[in-house]
């Protein structure tokens, strides 16, 4: 039997936080618990956050290559050279969309940075440096909080053209 549950209700992370013992204390509370062989999908800016991968866009100097294409693309430079910085390859840059190869080989709009429940006019939430490690340790806290052994998938949330996600995730 398949069962979706979202585990809503997780506060606002932060740099630091226990999102293994945040989530599993959530399913608890939502009676549900976690299950040996559960599969959980995280959103990835859960994990950003909690590994300290925010980033304030007002003290970035940008260089002339992210000035340039910020002209192109309608977006600040200083967005522009974050985006540049975690990319190994320019898909398009237009005024319609700015679609990246990120360095861990995601292709995604702004790769995947974004600001929403994000506090700060300039903050910006980056991609997991190391996606499957993030995975690896999430799913190794969660095995010694609760003895059960479960998958863990990142899920990249779309993001609209100004680098606002449409979710509400934590």
């Amino acid at each position: 039997m398949l069962a979706i549950t979202p585990l809503d209700g997780l506060p606002l992370l932060k740099e630091g936080d226990d999102l293994a013992g945040l989530i599993v204390e959530r399913a608890k509370k939502l009676g549900v618990g976690i299950r040996n062989r559960d599969v959980l999908v995280v959103g990835q800016k859960a994990v950003s956050k909690t590994e300290g991968r925010i980033v304030d866009i007002d003290n970035i100097r940008p260089s002339a290559r992210a000035a340039r294409i910020a002209k192109k693309t309608g977006k600040r430079p200083e967005f522009v050279e974050i985006v540049l910085r975690e990319s190994s390859k320019i898909l398009r840059a237009d005024g319609e969309a700015f679609i990246v190869t990120t360095r861990t080989g995601a292709t995604c709009l702004n790769g995947g940075i974004d600001k929403s429940n994000v506090k700060g006019d300039s903050m910006y939430a980056l991609l997991p440096q190391d996606p499957d490690r993030s995975a690896r340790l999430l799913s190794g806290r969660i095995r010694k909080l609760t003895r059960k052994q479960v998958g863990i998938v990142s899920a990249i949330l779309e993001a609209g053209p100004s680098g606002e996600d449409r979710s509400r995730s934590a």
